[in-house]
């Protein structure tokens, strides 16, 4: 892979910095000349690390960070509610489970009493 890209962003970050040194060292700070070349050959390491660094971060991490976005990203199970009369749960859920959730990932079946309902509970109350 080419460094170039990251070099860039890692410029641009660094750009004020540098940029604000230079101003203020003009201005106000007036160090000693050797001290100013020892900032500049820490920024230089500094740009130097963290291109290699960032460059790391795009090789390795970043398809890994990828994968597990798009994996924890996307519902891999559609989720059904229903709502049946008590007479009819062990048919039901006999039903479901019948239609293969006994295979691993294939999801859960479960039974919940209702305590309340709301909306076309009228259709539950024929029986």
């Amino acid at each position: 892979m080419k460094l170039g890209p990251v070099a860039g962003e890692v410029l641009v970050a660094l750009a004020p910095l540098v940029f604000f040194f230079v101003l203020f060292q003009a201005t106000f700070l007036k160090l000693p000349r050797h001290y100013v070349l020892n900032m500049a050959k820490g920024a230089f390491l500094t740009f130097l690390g963290l291109v290699l660094f960032l460059q790391g971060v795009k090789v390795d991490f970043m398809p890994a960070g990828v994968h597990i976005g798009r994996s924890l990203g996307e519902p891999e199970k559609e989720i059904v509610l229903t709502a049946v009369p008590r007479s009819r749960t062990e048919r039901v859920l006999a039903a479901i489970v019948k239609g293969e959730l006994d295979k691993p990932g294939a999801g859960i079946a479960f039974v919940l009493e209702l305590k309340a309902i709301e909306g076309i509970c009228h259709l539950l109350m024929k029986e």
